[in-house]
């Protein structure tokens, strides 16, 4: 039987509304060639999550880039409509990576107890909880 085991890495609260990565890109022409490129909003809101996600790593007793699998816990609050959950945890792995919290998003092994919640008028926000992931079988680590 496999057992689960989490040791806590970092906390991050991200203020406003976590955006998809996925929706509505944008198309740009650079030397005659088009690129496909995430929305404004995304953007908006990766420069915010870095920010946040610097000051949590600062917090934090592991170094970074982390060299294990994580599990990822993400509560979504939305004011308004809110995204699938999986374009929020497409876009949480890619801003993670690109906070150097990991090389690469394959080392999040889960997502447990991940939701999106309905919140009061002005109240968005993404509370992030990153855990190193071990597993545990017929007692060997």
């Amino acid at each position: 039987m496999e057992k689960e085991i989490k040791e806590f890495i970092l906390e991050c609260e991200i203020p406003g509304r976590c955006r998809s990565l996925k929706n509505n890109k944008r198309i740009i022409f650079i030397r005659g060639r088009s690129l496909i490129i995430p929305s404004q909003a995304y953007e908006e809101w990766k420069e915010i999550a870095l920010q946040y996600l610097l000051i949590a790593k600062g917090k934090s007793k592991f170094g970074f880039p982390l060299p294990f699998p994580i599990h990822v816990q993400a509560l979504a609050y939305y004011d308004k409509q809110p995204c699938d959950l999986d374009n929020i945890l497409n876009s949480i792995a890619e801003v993670l990576q690109e906070a150097n919290v990991i090389l690469n998003d394959n080392a999040i092994l889960s997502y447990d107890g991940s939701r999106r919640f309905t919140c009061g008028r002005g109240k968005s926000n993404l509370i992030l909880r990153v855990y190193r992931f071990m597993e545990e079988t017929h007692g060997k680590t």
